[in-house]
């Protein structure tokens, strides 16, 4: 027998960090599972009352969007939000597209006497967001038909990068007083967002958010999603289906074999050492979050992951990531750490896979 029907209110808190959303939603969306499965009724309320004018990050609304769809789907209504009336915060979300695909896909109920009253066209119209799915004509293939599978991937691939190509060149034009982007490293940013948004679609089952930010100081790519994670994805890599066989793959795991194979081709590895590792050019980190798992990789630690896969040998799949990374950290890291890079175990974790290339530039005087 069900229980009485209640609301459940989740704190979102600022938006303004992937770590930020983490630290709001895992532990109360893991309750509301836990109520479901009891056979509750529960009526889950979102409260972006702590949201303020520009602190949000655009990846922290990638995947709050992502996992608002999901929820949405699976109770089969939009999810109601609390909300402060702030204009600042209303025109932010129209600019960046973030109202129109909540309204159209019925994702989230915004109070409509609070919606409005707003001014658009403030934001720099190279920040956005961006939902990509597959549509019904074009499903992804059996996998196991490995050629209908590489045209397929080959065609919807050249769609995504071709977009977002188009985007991260706006996003990457040099200023007056700032450092001026490679074009090599707009492209390998294109091209890795876009297979990361491919693999979304076809590994993880799930409509992939692509957030592209410009601020004064700082350039941000982000792909998320609320899918099957790392770790169910990487299942079916053959790279790793033998160390699969052997031992069920952790989610830190998943992320560290997704950071460092494909060393010779155009992929994340790849992204990760240009990014990571700049020589100087820009202070760079790549955020890598998949269900309890977050790597966070800076130079240091980037660093410390390639001379200790080099001096231990064999695969990335055969080895854990407390021998290339150090002990992990739970709850807020120092200093010290979050200036190296960290690696940090969440408990409980956020389903789906979240990653954000940002790209703080130096200032040169004119």
């Amino acid at each position: 027998m069900k229980s009485s029907e209640a609301d459940l209110v989740i704190p979102v808190g600022p938006l303004n960090s992937l770590s930020s959303l983490i630290y709001f939603l895992a532990r109360p969306l893991a309750d509301l599972s836990q109520r479901y499965a009891r056979g509750m009724t529960v009526h889950p309320v979102f409260d972006l009352s702590s949201i303020e004018p520009r602190r949000q990050s655009m990846a922290a609304l990638s995947a709050f969007l992502s996992i608002s769809e999901r929820l949405a789907k699976f109770m089969g209504r939009p999810v109601p939000v609390l909300l402060d009336w702030n204009p600042a915060v209303l025109s932010f979300w129209h600019d960046i597209q973030f109202l129109q695909i909540a309204q159209s896909l019925s994702v989230l109920d915004f109070p409509t006497n609070l919606v409005g009253g707003y001014t658009p066209g403030l934001t720099n119209p190279n920040t956005r967001l961006i939902r990509y799915d597959l549509p019904p004509e074009d499903p992804v293939p059996d996998l196991r038909n490995t050629s209908a599978l590489r045209v397929w991937k080959d065609r919807n691939r050249l769609v995504l990068s071709n977009d977002l190509a188009f985007l991260c060149n706006h996003i990457f034009q040099p200023r007056r007083s700032r450092a001026i982007m490679s074009d090599r490293i707009r492209g390998i940013i294109a091209a890795t967002a876009a297979e990361l948004a491919l693999n979304s679609l076809m590994h993880g089952h799930a409509p992939a958010y692509v957030g592209v930010q410009r601020t004064h100081s700082s350039i941000t790519v982000a792909v998320c999603d609320c899918g099957d994670g790392f770790p169910k994805s990487l299942s079916r890599h053959p790279s790793y289906s033998a160390a699969v066989m052997k031992r069920p793959p952790s989610d830190a795991q998943s992320l560290l074999f997704a950071s460092l194979m494909n060393k010779s081709e155009m992929g994340l590895r790849r992204a990760i050492a240009e990014i990571a590792d700049s020589g100087g050019q820009f202070e760079g980190s790549i955020l890598m979050s998949s269900y309890n798992a977050e790597i966070q990789w800076k130079r240091d630690l980037w660093i410390r992951a390639l001379d200790s896969l080099h001096d231990l040998g064999g695969s990335p799949a055969e080895l854990d990531a407390e021998t290339l990374l150090g002990s992990h950290i739970e709850g807020t890291p120092s200093y010290e750490v979050r200036h190296a890079g960290l690696y940090r175990i969440w408990r409980p974790g956020l389903r789906g896979t979240r990653i954000s290339f940002e790209i703080r530039m130096p200032t040169h005087n004119a």
